[in-house]
């Protein structure tokens, strides 16, 4: 039987915390923090590259058209003043005027063909050896007897690096536009790190977004959990939380709406069920009592007819009995028949003596009368004798069957013990069962002995009442006797005395013949009685089978009433709405 609290234990266990990790909400948020990621990585990593290549690669140009516009407006005044390139000032007058918007490093000197500088912003500067490497490879080229054409070389000098725009004129000098790297890419370092603090700004307001716009769907899911946890403890009341799950118009009301439905067919299911245990209840119940009586009422049906049994069988002995006793009276009638032929011969004394042979047969007939009372006593003598052999059979009966019990017992506790050595001690049950055996056996006994003392009893009173029929069959053949001698001196009355002992051998032959039907008729009845006696034994047989039935019924309405009871309790354990 599951309890309440196995039940509870069951429901908590398996009401997992939701690990941080594993909530929805943190792989939402998530998920949003790395698309923004993985946005800005794509920025910093991909757009950003580009645009700083694209970036110097439009300085790179820039420069390359300043080197050349101003080349050549340095050309066209070294045709008004020959002396430019040794006058400092008058090129300084033109190449100050070179400025590139946002490159605050960005300027411009003249090395002349035997590579000393001709102009450099820096006065130190003047007259000293160039120092830069790409201008340096393109003297060399000149030196060769080639023009370099103009071109934008990438260097670097002290640690910087540089872009420089070269343009190399007929007239003995490369003019030489530069800006650092950096000084041009400002910009777009300026972009990257407004990029990656708008990303990061970004990042962080998306985060929130996603937190909140998270919470709001896990919210109700969190609500409609609970309300599933509660359900899960067998709680089916009202909750309004869950109703107000269902008003939403989204997945979350559809879940809670589904909720509801499983909630509300779970009620009704509970509803049922309690309402079939209880009937269930009421049944088993019903069905156990009547199992019970009619258990008992079968016992004494089953009692009763192996009384029956027993009476008929000895009914069937003693109705033998008495059908030898008559047997026996026909016997002594065909005596006293053959007294009366012989009283025939002595009519001529019967004659005299007609009123005395009268009056003696008259009080052989009070005689025989109290012979037929006495019969009678003997009949019912002979059914207390039958009640008596019933209940020595039903004993007898009991007691055969527990020796058949206890043999058996006993056997089959002697070969287990040999088998089971030290762990035979477990048939110390079987042992009980042997001494209850034994103690029915002996009470059987003594019921064998109660009735047989009653048997005895009944005998006495029979052999009694057998001796007054013998002592009224003595004192009938006194009178018949006495009337034979009456007879001797009866010669006046012949005739009367022929007609009367014709008389009398008619009543003789009627007598006969009844004694012929009485014993057609015991003997109808003791195989009555035989018959009786089987099929009372074989009800008794039935009867103890349907006692083994109803028994079984009873056992099994025992199970279903506690069935029933376990049902209930369970059912109890879900919490509803008081209807």
């Amino acid at each position: 039987m599951i309890t309440e609290g196995e039940i509870i234990m069951n429901t908590e266990h398996r009401q997992q915390k939701i690990s941080f990790w594993h909530s929805m909400k943190t792989q939402f948020i998530a998920v949003v923090i790395l698309v923004a990621a993985v946005i800005v990585i794509l920025y910093t990593l991909m757009i950003m590259p580009g645009v700083k290549s694209n970036i110097r690669s439009i300085y790179s140009d820039y420069l390359l058209d300043l080197s050349i516009s101003y080349g050549r407006e340095m050309e066209s005044a070294m045709q008004v003043n020959i002396d430019l390139l040794d006058n400092p000032e008058a090129a300084q007058d033109i190449l100050q005027q070179l400025d590139i918007a946002g490159a605050k490093t960005a300027y411009a000197y003249l090395v002349g063909f035997d590579g000393t500088m001709l102009y450099h912003p820096t006065a130190e500067k003047i007259g000293q050896p160039v120092e830069n490497d790409a201008v340096k490879k393109m003297l060399k080229e000149i030196q060769g007897g080639s023009i370099p054409k103009p071109e934008t070389v990438q260097y670097v000098f002290q640690g910087e690096k540089k872009f420089a725009a070269c343009y190399t004129s007929k007239k003995q000098f490369i003019l030489v536009v530069t800006a650092d790297d950096a000084d041009l890419l400002a910009p777009a370092l300026m972009l990257e790190q407004r990029g990656i603090l708008i990303s990061g700004v970004l990042l962080l307001l998306g985060a929130l977004a996603a937190f909140v716009f998270a919470t709001r769907i896990t919210r109700p899911l969190s609500k409609i959990t609970d309300s599933v946890n509660r359900i899960a403890q067998l709680d089916l009341r009202n909750d309004q939380v869950l109703e107000q799950c269902a008003a939403h118009r989204g997945e979350v009301g559809s879940i809670a709406n589904a909720v509801l439905r499983m909630k509300e067919a779970l009620t009704e299911i509970v509803q049922k069920i309690r309402q079939q245990s209880g009937q269930l209840f009421d049944a088993s119940e019903t069905l156990n009592n009547n199992a019970v009586k009619t258990a008992g009422n079968v016992n004494n049906v089953e009692t009763a007819v192996n009384e029956i049994a027993t009476s008929a069988t000895s009914q069937a002995q003693e109705t033998q009995g008495a059908t030898e006793s008559i047997i026996s009276m026909g016997t002594m009638i065909e005596d006293s028949t053959s007294q009366v032929k012989s009283m025939n011969e002595t009519a001529d004394v019967m004659n005299e003596s007609g009123q005395i042979a009268k009056k003696v047969l008259e009080e052989l007939g009070e005689i025989n009368e109290r012979a037929t009372e006495s019969i009678n006593v003997i009949y019912e003598q002979t059914n207390t004798t039958n009640d008596s052999a019933l209940k020595i059979k039903d004993a007898t009966s009991l007691i055969a069957s527990i020796a058949d019990e206890t043999n058996l017992l006993s056997l089959n506790a002697s070969i287990e013990a040999a088998r089971a050595g030290e762990a035979g001690k477990g048939f110390a049950v079987v042992a009980a069962q042997i001494q209850k055996l034994a103690e029915q056996s002996n009470e059987s006994a003594k019921r064998i002995e109660d009735i047989i003392r009653e048997l005895l009893k009944d005998s006495e009173t029979a052999v009694h009442t057998m001796e007054d029929v013998k002592k009224i069959m003595q004192e009938q053949n006194e009178k018949v006797k006495k009337t034979a001698e009456v007879f001797e001196q009866m010669h006046e009355g012949v005739n009367l005395s022929i007609h009367g002992m014709v008389s009398i051998e008619e009543q003789t032959q009627k007598i006969e013949d009844a004694r012929n039907k009485i014993v057609d008729t015991v003997q109808s009845l003791s195989a009555i009685a035989e018959e009786n006696a089987a099929s009372t034994q074989e009800t008794s047989a039935s009867m103890m089978e349907i006692g083994s039935v109803i028994n079984d019924i009873s056992q099994n309405a025992e199970n279903l009433k506690n069935i029933a009871e376990v049902l209930e309790r369970n059912m109890q354990l879900f919490q509803m709405e008081e209807s």
